[in-house]
């Protein structure tokens, strides 16, 4: 099987334009959902993570609060969005110059390389036109209530990640809960709501986001992809993480049933004598096996045991 390509998965996301663009990219993703995932926990202070294992159940966090500030963002690159709407008007512009000037094709030539220069673009007061672009004067605002549109709870397509262990589950302390996504029907809302993580060097321009909108108006189906693009697209910083996210709808519930139990939870290599005891106690309620994952001899990685 071939495996997961970012950029063809990012070529189909933008097809937006494609009236089956949705159709192609769940064809594409679902394929790669197809295996097992994992999910870092920690023992937090008011046992709410045991309590969601016990109940086989994942937390659904606000964008808002997560660690990354640049996560869930997006910004208005007003230069870009003013010079193509200037260069919109073109040939409009001149036509007019030319019903009244008459103008010689060398003219016409010039006039052109003067309206798609930087010259021009330079010498215009872009503060004074930026404040007529009402969409953008609140910009902050947006940002919340489309940040508020959804939830997310994350995902890795690794358990035995150093970093993810460190950040994700209190120094190794905690644990890593294992699910076999290939067993949850295609059909079911967990696997159509279940997408990679974009990671890219630039964030994602308003603009786009308008011009996307405006195709989905036209095409309702695609509505969903408004989410799926705020919510997955995160800086290349964060690439090791090799995530895939859960993005529901916002909904009064922080929780999400899952439709499968796990199928393996890890304790951390540094996890307390007591709390391996809890754990194991509520796993062998639930039967459901675990292993422990140990310093591998003579390398920096992790192995299962």
């Amino acid at each position: 099987m071939q495996n997961y390509n970012q950029d063809t998965y990012e070529k189909l996301l933008w097809s937006v334009e494609d009236q089956n663009t949705f159709a192609k990219l769940f064809t594409y993703k679902i394929v790669f959902s197809n295996k097992k995932f994992y999910q870092y926990r920690s023992f937090d202070m008011h046992g709410y993570n045991l309590q969601n294992l016990k109940n086989n159940q994942i937390y659904l966090n606000n964008p808002q609060n997560f660690n990354d500030p640049f996560d869930c963002f997006f910004t208005a690159n007003f230069n870009d969005f003013i010079k193509n709407e200037l260069l919109k008007s073109k040939e409009k512009l001149l036509s007019d110059l030319n019903d009244k000037y008459n103008l010689s094709d060398a003219e016409i030539y010039e006039a052109i390389k003067y309206l798609e220069s930087d010259e021009l673009f330079n010498q215009l007061n872009i503060t004074q036109m930026i404040t007529k672009q009402d969409q953008y004067q609140n910009l902050e605002s947006l940002k919340k209530r489309l940040q508020n549109v959804f939830k997310v709870s994350c995902f890795s397509t690794e358990n035995n990640n150093l970093l993810m262990w460190s950040h994700y589950a209190k120094n190794h302390q905690g644990f890593c809960v294992e699910y076999d996504i290939s067993k949850i029907k295609m059909e079911h809302t967990f696997r159509i709501n279940f997408w990679p993580v974009i990671y890219k060097t630039k964030t994602l321009d308003i603009s786009l986001l308008k011009k996307i909108k405006n195709v989905i108006g036209n095409n309702p189906t695609l509505s969903p992809l408004l989410r799926i693009i705020i919510g997955t697209i995160k800086a290349k910083d964060w690439y090791y993480e090799k995530e895939w996210r859960f993005i529901q709808r916002n909904i009064d519930s922080d929780l999400f049933t899952m439709p499968i139990k796990p199928s393996c939870v890890y304790l951390g290599a540094k996890i307390s004598s007591e709390n391996k005891q809890i754990i194991k106690e509520i796993l062998r309620e639930q039967s459901i096996p675990h292993k422990h994952m140990k310093l591998k001899q003579g390398y920096f990685s992790l192995e299962a045991k």
